[in-house]
């Protein structure tokens, strides 16, 4: 993570915090850790937020910002993904497809998707979550989460793409149908689940 290599970094070089920079760090700790939620959360993750809150930073600021506060209109296109994702039929892969002109009767922008694959995998029983977004008539990108099953970081790296073990994404350019793409990664991921 950034912020802990910031950390360890700027440490042994005698850099000192202020509350500023402590608050940044932290958002940074919080947004690669999911709210220290995930499993990059290890005892050293927390002795430097330990230290960072030193700086006495309002914690309950950093957390809504990076995950509370949304609009109304954020709310309802969380909702309608939501409500209108799909599953697979074993019901351990849930996606949804945003198409281009999706966006535009919520009032939003590409921005205001952002964690909510991590919200689709939230879901109960679901090994991983598939967002398509299509960005344009010539660009297709897709983030993948995953929680146990799957290391969403290969399953990216056929197409492409790259991440890490439970983050990942992949960009898909020319004509491509959203789709057919969905339906190629559950195939290769039902494969890599099954082969597990």
């Amino acid at each position: 993570m950034i912020s802990e290599l910031f950390i360890n970094d700027s440490l042994k070089c005698g850099f000192s915090l202020t509350r500023s920079i402590a608050t940044s760090l932290m958002g940074g700790i919080y947004g690669d850790t999911g709210g220290l939620r995930y499993a990059n959360s290890g005892i050293r993750t927390f002795e430097i937020c330990a230290s960072l809150m030193r700086q006495n930073l309002a914690i309950n600021l950093i957390s809504n910002k990076l995950f509370g506060e949304k609009t109304l209109d954020q709310l309802n296109l969380i909702g309608e993904v939501l409500a209108n994702a799909e599953l697979t039929q074993n019901g351990n892969i849930i996606w949804f497809v945003v198409k281009s002109d999706f966006l535009d009767k919520y009032n939003a922008t590409q921005d205001d998707l952002e964690g909510l694959c991590s919200q689709m995998r939230d879901v109960k029983n679901i090994d991983l979550a598939i967002l398509v977004r299509e960005i344009s008539s010539d660009e297709i990108r897709v983030n993948l989460r995953s929680n146990q099953a799957i290391d969403v970081s290969e399953l990216a790296g056929k197409y492409g793409g790259g991440g890490h073990a439970r983050a990942a994404g992949i960009t898909f350019k020319g004509s491509n149908d959203a789709n057919l793409i969905v339906a190629d990664l559950i195939k290769q991921a039902e494969i890599m689940i099954c082969a597990k």
